[in-house]
């Protein structure tokens, strides 16, 4: 099956004949709207500023309009960007689509009342999305068909989208990025990830991007037992792009072996996660070994990783006294234990690993 064309207004060159409904003009529709060729997501975008109160919107060209039938079940998606929420407006639709006999239906998402930033909306073209029918304000419209949707969609009049939230101000907002597609925008279209030594204790991880939407940056996280993963740096990303882009991060704090993953974070602060690769630094002679939580209350959990492999560990109190002891099988990767402590009273242990070379010693605290 072939996919329809994707419909799109980036306003890279021009303001492509967009206009705005109800303001600035007070009233009059159809007012053509300004234009700049940066501030954009990223690029061109268009603007405008209300000179008074009440809802106003942004209204599409010629593209979007007419037969658009084939659209259903994709998606509509563009970028705003506002700057003020004062007395915020609830009795207006935020997307409302009409065809030449008078038929609408409209749709409202949640806004996170973010402002002087771009937010990307994605909606999808279908009656499970939450589609009303008719042009009554919030709340009050029934629920659209998927036959009512197909009789608009087929004859599509106007498509307006809603530029104003604040019903106390007088704001710039503007929207850049209109799309109507039946291929989903992914917050990160993401072609590799790896990670390889780079030198003593020295991880370089490397990822690079088809594309990008709504892209703030990348959060690099780190672990040593596929469990927990802490932050151990961020790197910008390119707001929203059509081009492949290439980023680097090393670790300077690489010992023996990690779990490595990114966390692509959106300008809504919204996470999508890649897949976790694997580290081993083969001519490393240091080993790692964990105990965590620390302090606890309870269960403790031992990691060991196989450089120096553990065969035996032993728990003991502060008097020396052994508590627990237990033999380790071979393993490869890493060796990881849940101990319950319940049993015994609070205080500091001590946990040593026996090791085919030498042995390693944790502290940790008990209490209750």
């Amino acid at each position: 099956m072939t996919l329809p064309a994707q419909i799109l207004s980036d306003f890279t060159a021009s303001d492509e004949t967009w206009k705005v409904y109800n303001e600035p003009s007070g009233g009059a529709p159809g007012l053509p709207i300004n234009w700049s060729a940066t501030g954009g997501n990223p690029g061109g975008y268009v603007f405008e500023t209300d000179i008074s109160v009440g809802a106003w919107g942004w209204m599409g060209p010629t593209e979007f309009k007419g037969d658009l039938s084939a659209y259903y079940d994709c998606y509509l998606s563009f970028d705003l960007y506002q700057t003020s929420h004062l007395g915020i407006m609830t009795n207006y639709y935020d997307v409302m689509i009409f065809n030449t006999t008078g038929d609408t239906m409209v749709y409202n998402y949640t806004d996170p009342v973010v402002i002087n930033t771009w937010l990307n909306y994605i909606i999808t073209l279908n009656d499970a999305a939450g589609w009303k029918y008719g042009s009554s304000i919030a709340g009050a419209a029934p629920a659209a068909t998927a036959a009512q949707m197909l009789a608009i969609l087929s004859d599509v009049s106007k498509i307006r989208i809603r530029a104003e939230y604040s019903g106390l101000t007088y704001e710039t907002n503007g929207i850049d990025n209109v799309l109507i597609s039946c291929a989903l925008l992914l917050p990160v279209e993401l072609l590799e990830f790896k990670a390889e030594v780079a030198g003593e204790r020295v991880a370089k991880l490397t990822w690079s991007t088809a594309s990008e939407n709504n892209c703030n940056g990348f959060q690099v996280e780190k672990s040593v037992n596929f469990t927990e993963f802490d932050s151990i740096g961020f790197i910008p990303g390119n707001g929203t792009t059509p081009f492949t882009h290439t980023y680097d991060f090393y670790d300077n704090n690489f010992n023996t072996s990690a779990y490595y993953r990114i966390r692509e974070v959106n300008f809504e602060g919204r996470k999508f996660s890649s897949d976790i690769v694997y580290l081993k630094n083969e001519n490393s002679n240091i080993v790692t070994t964990m105990v965590y939580p620390n302090p606890t209350s309870d269960n403790i959990v031992i990691i060991a990783d196989d450089v120096n492999p553990v065969l035996q560990y032993i728990i003991t109190d502060c008097e020396g006294r052994t508590l627990l002891e237990a033999p380790v099988e071979s393993y490869t990767g890493l060796f990881k234990k849940s101990i319950s402590m319940a049993k015994f009273p609070s205080g500091i242990y001590t946990v040593t690993f026996i090791k085919e070379q030498g042995s390693d010693t944790q502290l940790f605290t008990l209490a209750k």
